[in-house]
């Protein structure tokens, strides 16, 4: 295996537990379960699961799990950046009002914001380009210019 192909590997690893780092988080908050249980669920049963005769890319799992456990620990502190950054102007317009964001959408930007703040051996840029990919695996442009812009918007309050 040459170490261009173990970097792609590695990075598509990365991708993968953010995507499930997401949907955990989305599941704990709809569900209401914790983060432990959810944790294990996703390591033991949903990492590198196959549907319909495709295999999922595993997950480096200590980011997976480091991204639940740390939003669970901190999702007050996070949502109320995420709320703030909502409600922030850019340029004209309110990006959008905090209380319509929906639960997914919300879950992405908590996940974003959480690496953001706490990995700063990640370039930002990495980041908030893999939360914009998960975005628009979900919905249209517009949530992935919302991503973008309040993850921007962290990244200049947090890393200077």
């Amino acid at each position: 295996m040459s170490a261009s192909t173990q970097k792609i590997s590695a990075t598509a690893q990365k991708i993968s537990a953010r995507l499930n780092a997401v949907q955990a988080v989305y599941q704990m908050t709809i569900n209401e379960q914790d983060a432990k249980s959810t944790t294990r669920e996703y390591l033991e049963h949903r990492a590198g699961m196959t549907v319909d005769d495709e295999t999922f890319v595993q997950p480096d799992q200590a980011l997976l799990s480091g991204i639940i456990q740390g939003v669970d620990a901190k999702v007050n502190d996070l949502r109320e950046i995420v709320h703030k950054n909502l409600n922030a102007k850019d340029d004209k317009t309110t990006l959008k009002t905090a209380k319509s964001v929906e639960p997914l959408l919300e879950s992405i930007l908590l996940c974003g914001v959480y690496e953001i703040m706490n990995h700063d051996d990640i370039d930002a840029p990495i980041i908030i380009n893999d939360y914009i990919e998960i975005a628009d695996s979900f919905y249209d442009s517009s949530a992935k210019k919302l991503v973008n812009a309040v993850l921007d918007n962290v990244t200049k309050l947090v890393r200077n």
